[in-house]
């Protein structure tokens, strides 16, 4: 669409001897001065020329052939802990870069921390990896059921918490469950994040779920994982399942026992078929520092099986001074599930 800028005017011109030039050049002048410079000249009406025709780019994206999925322990500042605040940025600019590597579609945190020094985690992760998320708050937590827990955290001065990230359209705002005592960390709420998402055709609707169960013994931790399942069984929709967290204790442990009779697979022994890839835990932010040996961090669905896992921000970055800086006291877990007609029949009727 063309636009003029400017007023215009017509003048009709009469016919006769009786009008003299000097007149018809008066009443042009009177009839346009007011509009428009007495230099400008008059605007033609133009016909708004029709668009051209370009051709536009695809939109139908690409069939999906894999899902890949990854979850991290941020490790939240302690209190004093003025190491993980002072290296706050670093560590996320250090996780950021190998997830845009990776390019997930979907990725869980826990101890996603907030406060005034150190800004929101999960804004800043969310807006470098261009993905909707979800948050959940765990810590700190009121005793006062009266009191808003949003408030209350803010009073503190500090919040951190389950969060996702995701690729796929998340449907409505993240549930949570509240699982077992606050104990052993006093003021603190053991918590499981639950989201649907909506990933394209043939995997439809997931599931996702992330829990934090460690810091106890391991009946403590066995007792917080049956509760996890029953919340799981609850609150679950038809479609595919993934669970990510830091469930505490090792693999073979009895503490995985609940989720192994509900039918979910821990992804890292069925791709390797092994105890595989530690990710806890250090004592420390800066190195060097001895590799982790345990593996606490879990990545399950129930029943569909990874092609590859592995593990991320598991290497240090050396900083300007020499240092050597981790991302976090534990590793991230990733994997790629392939989609398949095994798992998604309908694949298999309707192939891309």
């Amino acid at each position: 669409m063309s636009i003029v800028n400017g007023s215009w005017c017509r003048v009709r011109w009469h016919t006769g001897a009786a009008l003299a030039i000097g007149l018809v050049t008066a009443l042009m002048l009177a009839a346009c001065s007011e509009s428009r410079p007495l230099l400008e000249p008059t605007p033609m009406m133009t016909v708004t020329p029709e668009p051209e025709e370009f051709p536009l780019p695809d939109s139908e994206e690409p069939p999906l052939t894999e899902l890949r999925v990854a979850y991290i322990n941020l490790h939240a500042p302690a209190e004093g802990d003025e190491t993980a605040i002072s290296t706050f940025d670093e560590r996320l600019d250090l996780i950021i870069s190998e997830l845009l590597e990776f390019d997930p579609h979907l990725v869980g945190f826990s101890e996603a921390y907030w406060s005034a020094d150190t800004g929101r985690a999960a804004s800043r992760l969310a807006g470098e990896l261009l993905m909707e998320f979800q948050f959940v708050l765990t810590n700190p937590w009121p005793e006062d059921p009266e009191t808003d827990p949003d408030d209350y955290a803010r009073e503190q001065g500090f919040a951190e918490g389950h969060l996702v990230l995701s690729r796929f359209p998340i449907l409505g705002a993240a549930d949570s469950g509240e699982l077992g005592p606050r104990q052993p960390y006093e003021g603190a709420r053991r918590t499981a994040l639950h989201v649907v998402v909506e990933a394209p055709s043939p995997i439809g609707r997931i599931d996702v779920y992330i829990a934090q169960l460690s810091g106890g013994s391991e009946i403590f931790e066995l007792g917080l994982a049956g509760e996890l399942v029953s919340y799981i069984t609850e609150t679950r929709g038809e479609g595919t399942l993934l669970l990510m967290g830091n469930i505490g204790s090792e693999s073979g442990t009895l503490v995985l026992q609940p989720f192994l009779r509900e039918g979910f697979i821990d992804l890292a022994v069925e791709t390797n078929g092994r105890w595989a890839n530690a990710t806890c835990c250090r004592d420390a932010l800066l190195g060097p520092l001895p590799r982790v040996e345990r593996r606490t961090d879990f990545l399950m669905t129930d029943g569909w099986e990874a092609q590859t896992v592995g593990v991320f921000a598991d290497e240090p970055i050396e900083r300007n001074d020499g240092s050597l800086l981790y991302a976090s006291d534990h590793n991230g877990v990733l994997a790629v599930l392939p989609v398949t007609d095994e798992h998604f029949p309908a694949l298999a009727a309707n192939p891309p």
